[in-house]
Parts: C-alpha cells; sequence; structure tokens
C-alpha cells in the first residue's frame, strides 16, 4: 500500500510489481477491511500506476474476483476518462478488458460501457464500439438511477449539448446496429419525447445520420 501511494512515477512500476509478486494477497488490503480503498483501487485510480492494472488483470484474476475491487474497475475508467492529465490510453482499457472480460459487466450505476460516456471527455469511438462488440448486451442496460438511461440516451443528450462527432458516431452506431428493435417500448417512448420537446436538436439530428 505503501508503495502504491509513496511511489508515484512509472518508474517505479517494477518496484511495485515485485512487491505484488511477493505478496499478491495484499491487493486486497488487510482482512479486517479497515481501510476504505484497497491498494488495487489505489493502482487503477493512480495518474501513473493505472497502467498496471493490465498486468494485474492477467496474473492475478482472482484479486479483481473480490468485491471489495469491483470499484477498482471504475476508477481506472476514470483515469481514461482524464487522460488528458493520466497516463491511462484506449490501449491501457481494451488489454484490461481482454484480460478481464468480467469487468465488462460490473456495474456501478450503470455498466462499464456507460460509464465510458458519461465523462466530459468522450469515449474514442473505436473503443466504444470494441467494447459494445464484445458485450452486445450492455448497450441495452439502463443506469441504476431512478432515470434508467441508456448509452444511447446519454449520448443523444451529449450531442444535443455538445454537437460533437464523437457523439455523433457513437449514437450512428447505436441505432446502426438496430438498438431501436431491442429496446422496450418505454425507452423508444422517452428517446422520442427527448427529441420532439427539442432536447436533440434538428442539427444534431441531422449529424446522427450523416456518413463519416
Amino acid at each position: 500500500m505503501v508503495a502504491c501511494t509513496n511511489l508515484n512515477l512509472a518508474s517505479s512500476h517494477d518496484m511495485i510489481k515485485c512487491l505484488i509478486q511477493a505478496y499478491p494477497s495484499a491487493l486486497l488490503g488487510p482482512p479486517d477491511g479497515y481501510t476504505i480503498h484497497s491498494p488495487v483501487y489505489m493502482i487503477a485510480n493512480h495518474p501513473e500506476h493505472c497502467v498496471l492494472m493490465p498486468w494485474v488483470a492477467t496474473n492475478y484474476t482472482w484479486v479483481l474476483d473480490h468485491e471489495r475491487c469491483i470499484q477498482a474497475v471504475f476508477a481506472l475508467l476514470r483515469m481514461y476518462n482524464q487522460r488528458q492529465r493520466t497516463s491511462c490510453s484506449s490501449t491501457t482499457i481494451k488489454d484490461f478488458f481482454e484480460a478481464y472480460p468480467p469487468a465488462l459487466t460490473k456495474r456501478r450505476n450503470g455498466m462499464s460501457i456507460l460509464h465510458m460516456i458519461l465523462r466530459p471527455q468522450e469515449c474514442e469511438v473505436n473503443l466504444f464500439k470494441w467494447m459494445a462488440g464484445q458485450c452486445p448486451s450492455s448497450i441495452l442496460l439502463e443506469a441504476d438511477h431512478p432515470n434508467g438511461n441508456l448509452p444511447l440516451h446519454i449520448s443523444c443528450l451529449l450531442l444535443s449539448m455538445s454537437g460533437s462527432s464523437n457523439s455523433n458516431k457513437i449514437c450512428k452506431y447505436l441505432i446502426d446496429n438496430g438498438i431501436y428493435s431491442l429496446l422496450p417500448h418505454s425507452c423508444i417512448a422517452r428517446y422520442a419525447t427527448t427529441v420532439i420537446l427539442g432536447t436533440v436538436s434538428t442539427s444534431s439530428k441531422q449529424l446522427v445520420y450523416t456518413d463519416e
């Protein structure tokens, strides 16, 4: 744990790996759960050390299976969403999910793919498509809060606010992949109401269907 918090440079990664290899169960933290966050969460939530998570997932899958470590998945996604200030990249995220596929179905107010587009800095389109391809059901699962928004709702909302190319392409991907035919009628009605009320502007709707 001290290594996770006090060795802040990328050059300390070999030292951290060595400590983990010597005592891997330390990634879970003390048995009594005295600490608020597990050391593996601290690694995932660190702007430099987060790139170690694919290595952790490859070699210590059982750590990530522990209920105390669910938060580590979303901490890593947070580092990706802040990637202008961290070492986390789309390669880090892809390598992590490839090494630990169950992370795609972990939930904390929605599944992983929803968290990729909730943050101010948008998810890269190719990464979103890759994640959706790995777990197609994730684009149909609502967030856990009362609004129950799907990735399509979030993407359309972001598109209406920013008119950005990324949101446009993600919306188009969701629509082109037949999401309307699979959605419950209540979800279709909610989206239609959003459009009618003008949350998604005319220019934004045109962007959604623009081939790029």
